[in-house]
């Protein structure tokens, strides 16, 4: 069922990136933003790699956003001058850090609270420097932030914009809600766009109140990031009045790679998935009326995130060489994963035996590639080199 696999000296498991796939999702992501008239600050969470963040910058980025202070690190020492931490910074240990870097990076991080504001504030106040901060703003995920409709939210404001040591730049927010998915007879595709209208208002809607709380005037920021609703973001009149503030950037990450759930959410076709985990097979059995195969990867490999809607852990493509129309193999699933190992479920009849090798559809690919220290670059049955995940471990 398989093809042999063109590059047999990459020992197994390995993360394979196609680089076709990768490189269109890059200029695409790119051109969408121009189209939308907003700034395109790509998430490098899902790469954390120098080699791909230069690609996206390459084509016309603002800057890169990361989640925390070790990330900004990698990527400062790397040559990034506008680095973004959209999280909400705690702690001076790591505010002292952002002080380094902003001898040499323009950093902006994100506070939703007025401790971890004053806190973040007397660090930078005492080195002499004003922190650029934006308010986190929760448009319905309720993870993090100030909801878009609290009414606390301009007093919020109003003492933020009063502390010393911070200045308020704007607001960020992530609709993390669009990963939830569609409910019972609803299209995924209209699903995603009413979280993108809401994603898009809330965040402009906070932005006015903001705006007015500090009696700002010039240049305000209005981020928001989620791959769904990003490829479902409209045009749009909202915030047109008079001096408001309008969208100004783009956050999404996922899109570099895309997975299976975003597939499973409308946001992106197979085809579109450039991130793969090429896997042996190690044993096989049959049990209970059909095959069981173990692959040689497991939760250090793959992830035990689970997409919408579906069970297990990933699929297995017809082939082990990406071709111009990818297919999954049907009725073969990836039910269970321990430590080292992946548990395949499938039909008697599949015929892979002990030494194949296989190449599966992850259901996260973010996760997946921060296992790796390189992830393998292939063009088709052609091996292209290795690229770094320089930021692996930084999580702190």
């Amino acid at each position: 069922m398989t093809a042999p696999l063109p590059f047999p000296d990459v020992p197994t498991p390995a993360v394979l990136i196609e680089h076709g796939v990768l490189e269109r999702n890059l200029a695409r992501a790119a051109q969408r933003a121009r189209s939308l008239g907003v700034a395109l600050r790509p998430h490098i969470k899902t790469h954390r790699s120098v080699e791909i963040a230069r690609r996206q910058v390459a084509l016309g980025t603002l800057g890169i956003t990361c989640a925390k202070p070790g990330e900004a690190e990698v990527f400062a020492d790397s040559g990034f001058e506008d680095i973004r931490l959209a999280y909400p910074v705690v702690g001076a240990d790591k505010h002292s850090r952002l002080i380094v870097l902003s001898d040499r990076s323009q950093i902006s991080f994100c506070v939703d609270t007025l401790e971890g504001a004053r806190q973040a504030g007397a660090v930078w106040a005492a080195a002499g420097r004003r922190a650029r901060v934006l308010i986190k703003i929760d448009c319905g995920y309720g993870r993090a932030g100030i909801r878009w409709d609290d009414e606390a939210l301009g007093a919020f404001a109003s003492e933020l914009f009063h502390l010393e040591g911070l200045e308020v730049i704007g607001v960020l927010t992530h609709a993390g809600q669009a990963y939830h998915g569609p409910g019972p007879g609803e299209d995924p595709v209209t699903v995603l766009r009413r979280h993108a209208r809401q994603e898009r208002a809330r965040a402009e809607t906070a932005a006015s109140v903001v705006r007015a709380s500090i009696g700002g005037e010039g240049a305000f920021e209005v981020s928001i990031g989620s791959t769904p609703t990003f490829w479902h973001l409209e045009v749009s009149d909202h915030g047109s009045g008079a001096g408001e503030p309008r969208l100004t950037e783009i956050r999404p990450g996922n899109y570099v790679f895309h997975d299976l759930t975003q597939v499973a959410l409308g946001a992106a076709g197979l085809e579109d998935c450039a991130l793969s985990v090429l896997v042996t097979v190690v044993s096989r059995r049959e049990r209970d009326g059909a095959l069981h195969l173990l692959v040689d990867a497991g939760k250090k490999t793959l992830t035990s995130d689970q997409r919408v809607g579906q069970t297990g852990f990933g699929r297995v493509y017809a082939s082990a060489v990406a071709g111009d129309v990818p297919e999954l193999v049907p009725e073969v699933e990836l039910c269970a994963l321990s430590e080292e190992h992946g548990w395949l479920r499938a039909p008697r009849e599949v015929a892979w035996q002990v030494g194949d090798r296989l190449r599966v559809a992850p259901n996260h690919s973010c996760v997946v590639a921060s296992t790796q220290d390189r992830l393998v670059e292939v063009d088709g049955p052609d091996l292209r080199g290795t690229v770094s995940v320089d930021a692996r471990g930084r999580s702190s």
